[in-house]
């Protein structure tokens, strides 16, 4: 089973990913992680990225089906952050179809401007385990000292209001994805917990 988990910035897909990924045996591949490792050697995606602009297209799909292929993870994974526009979709899908595969679900976690504004201002990152913490909704425990956390780049104030015009998914995006039935629509201003179930029994996973 392939699975997309699409969403605006500070959605709550990447923790939905991992707990999927992590109790339900998938490949958790996240497109934000693979552009921020790429960020380090790339001065361009570097500075896209700090403006809070969308990488082109034809990079993101480049990176994410080298890293499918070299690690052969054409099943039992999700795609975290991807696709990020019906180009990418369509590449991706025929990408997929190319080796065989088909992608199973796209599961879409919807929240407000105003939620997702104050979800990024609240997000942290820690450079020593690479995990990250919201203040707000997920905060670290008692071993993990807030003053070691990093505010990135592309979560200052500056770059929040761009990212969510640039990022905001597609209406042709979500159209092409009903329309080969595999959308998956979930509310995202609730608990983890409820959507994280709610998510389970839509995929029947």
């Amino acid at each position: 089973m392939v699975l997309l988990f699409i969403g605006p910035p500070a959605s709550g897909k990447g923790t939905q990913a991992k707990l999927i990924s992590g109790k339900k045996g998938f490949y958790h591949l996240s497109t934000g992680d693979l552009l921020r490792k790429a960020q380090k050697s790339d001065p361009v995606i570097s500075e896209i990225m700090k403006k809070g602009d969308l990488v082109p297209d034809g990079k993101v799909i480049a990176l994410t089906e080298k890293y499918i292929k070299e690690n052969n993870l054409f099943d039992n994974l999700i795609l975290d952050g991807s696709p990020r526009s019906l180009d990418q979709y369509i590449r991706l899908k025929n990408f997929f179809a190319e080796n065989g595969r088909k992608i199973d679900a796209a599961i879409y976690i919807d929240i407000s401007d105003e939620e997702a504004i104050k979800r990024i201002s609240a997000r942290r990152y820690d450079p020593k385990t690479g995990k990250i913490y919201n203040l707000i909704t997920n905060p670290p425990g008692p071993r993990v000292k807030e003053s070691d956390l990093i505010l990135r780049d592309d979560d200052k104030p500056g770059a929040i209001q761009e990212r969510l015009k640039v990022q905001k998914v597609p209406e042709s995006l979500l159209q092409a994805l009903k329309e080969d039935g595999i959308l998956v629509e979930i509310d995202g201003e609730r608990s983890i917990d409820e959507i994280f179930q709610d998510i389970c029994t839509k995929l029947n996973i």
